[in-house]
């Protein structure tokens, strides 16, 4: 049975510098594989190399025996998951601004609570 995912001697270098330097691995479906290796090694690299995030600078990613490279960003979309390392959340509201507008009079369980509709359907569930 051939890897759902590989890696073939792939190289990723920035200005010059080679983050992953001739990393090849198989990942079977259905089964657990961990990287494991010291800061700076290029797992976080490798993987978004592997998920079709960036492109090796030598080397081949191959999904189901086909170049990832050649695999639109829709096509991608339907084979992988990607979780980043960090995630940011953003608001186009600041604090001050949403929770103001919650304050109910004598109500203080609102206090500090953004006015969304959702947050009222839940509450009443």
């Amino acid at each position: 049975m051939s890897a759902f995912l590989s890696a073939q001697a792939v190289t990723y270098s920035l200005r010059r510098r080679p983050l992953v330097d001739a990393v090849s691995l198989d990942v079977e479906a259905g089964r657990m594989t961990i990287l494991i290796g010291p800061n700076g090694a290029g797992k976080s690299t490798l993987i978004r190399l592997m998920s079709g995030e960036l492109s090796p600078t030598a080397g081949l990613i191959l999904c189901e025996d086909e170049n990832l490279a050649r695999f639109s960003p829709e096509r991608l979309a339907l084979k992988r998951t990607v979780m980043t390392q960090a995630i940011q959340v953003s608001s186009p509201f600041r604090t001050e601004s949403s929770s103001r507008g919650a304050k109910r009079r004598g109500d203080p369980e609102s206090w500090g609570a953004p006015t969304f509709p959702w947050i009222a359907s839940l509450r009443s569930q």
